[in-house]
């Protein structure tokens, strides 16, 4: 293991200086730990769910919170990316007064746009008659504060990845988060309802707000950015206007991972849409790679732009595309071979998504070949080229969900979503070749 651990050391280290391959391994074999606790630990959850409730249960479950995955994106308004974007700025600038000020700003907004999110779609639940929404609005209800506290989150654990503590700037979402949902389904089942959906949803809520009260304690154990006289500085401004095109990029990434699914639930059923999601949750661990690597070194990308390192940038990028491409190659190999066995533990009912599970994993293996290509780009400034391409692969994404689906169900659904995995990572691949000389790919 150890002589395994120096050869990934040292591909690392192929063109950057030694304190950066340092913080790039380091941060990437932390944030691997994290991310394999966490996927233990939501697996864990997600079949006992479907175990126990059924499958009506779960899918109900999963309809409700990716939905709630979206009105998430929209209510932490660009905060995560603002965040990691600026504050290493400020920090290398040994700016105190905007670091402090971008974190007030951050909290104050997102409060305010968590509330006109909720109570938009509340009204759009309530009355409105939209398939998908009406028929499931007691479970939407419930699920609001959820949204508030998720959003809230969000800054707390921003500032933490800013500050290049990324593997601690994660354990909120990716260990209490989980954690917190365990413990409100324990409640749930204690006094009797485990076969009621609600509680399942409940679950969640608390789940959050558990993750929300330990990101908060995190924050303000940086005492210096709270208690300084120093006069915070706040550029409203720029970051309104950074804040919306990170919004809009994130809405529409959410969708572009999302339309799928909630296609199939508007189509096809609650049940159907359980069956899919739970295909996209192993699909998801395709993705695994991408953000244990790419979010680890997430920090660097725009200070080495900003001082115009733009080879050490690239040398950065393509040794993390390279380690990305290779374990995401490993993890197709997995689902080609075991998908039927590991689909099987939520029930024999879901093997039937195996097809689904290996088309998807094949777009996930593309996009593992180009890399992060779309984080890159919104940190070095282009999110209007990143929103263009975005929404181009969601006009052809609803496109094909419109005609695939009726033919070819699940895996129809999984043939429209590769089908914009194509379009997104070919397009930003050559805007960014275009714009800064980049090479964002393995070649």
């Amino acid at each position: 293991m150890q002589s395994l651990l120096k050869k990934i050391y040292a591909f690392f280290g192929k063109g950057i200086d030694e304190d950066t391959r340092r913080f790039a391994f380091s941060g990437s074999l932390g944030n691997a730990g994290v991310q394999l606790i966490s996927m233990v630990l939501v697996f864990g959850t997600q079949i006992l769910i479907a175990r126990v409730g059924g499958e009506e249960a779960y899918g109900t479950y999963s309809q409700v919170f990716n939905w709630f995955a979206v009105l998430f994106v929209l209510s932490a308004f660009g905060s995560d990316v603002l965040l990691v974007k600026q504050i290493p700025i400020y920090e290398a600038e040994k700016n105190n007064a905007g670091i402090r000020g971008i974190l007030f700003w951050t909290h104050r907004t997102v409060f305010f746009v968590a509330l006109v999110v909720i109570t938009v779609f509340a009204v759009l639940v309530n009355f409105c008659n939209i398939p998908g929404l009406a028929n499931n609005a007691y479970y939407f209800n419930i699920s609001l504060p959820g949204i508030l506290l998720a959003a809230l989150m969000i800054p707390h654990q921003a500032f933490l990845r800013g500050m290049k503590k990324v593997v601690l700037g994660q354990t909120a979402d990716k260990i209490i988060k989980p954690i917190g949902l365990i413990i409100g389904i324990l409640i749930f089942w204690k006094i009797g309802t485990s076969k009621d959906i609600g509680s399942y949803v409940w679950a969640n809520v608390l789940a959050f707000g558990l993750a929300w009260l330990y990101a908060f304690i995190l924050l303000i154990r940086n005492k210096k950015h709270f208690y300084s006289t120093e006069k915070i500085k706040i550029e409203q401004k720029e970051w309104w206007n950074r804040a919306a095109w990170f919004t809009l990029s994130g809405l529409l990434f959410m969708l572009s991972v999302r339309l799928d699914v909630l296609a199939v639930g508007s189509v096809m059923g609650n049940v159907q849409v359980g069956y899919y999601n739970v295909v996209l949750k192993y699909a998801d661990l395709a993705a695994f790679p991408i953000f244990i690597i790419s979010h680890s070194i997430a920090p660097l990308y725009s200070s080495f732009y900003d001082q115009g390192k733009k080879n050490e940038l690239q040398s950065l990028f393509k040794n993390a595309t390279r380690m990305i491409f290779f374990i995401t190659l490993f993890i197709f190999l997995f689902f080609l071979f075991f998908g039927k066995i590991i689909l099987g533990f939520f029930g024999a009912s879901y093997v039937q998504g195996y097809f689904s599970l290996l088309i998807l994993g094949g777009g996930k293996l593309f996009a593992a070949m180009i890399g992060p290509i779309g984080l890159l780009m919104m940190l070095l400034g282009f999110e209007k080229q990143v929103n263009l391409v975005l929404f181009i692969q969601i006009l052809m994404t609803s496109i094909a969900l419109y005609f695939l689906i009726p033919l070819w169900g699940l895996q129809g659904a999984a043939m429209a979503t590769v089908l914009g995995i194509f379009i997104f990572n070919l397009g930003l691949f050559i805007i960014l070749k275009k714009e800064t000389g980049i090479n964002g790919s393995v070649f």
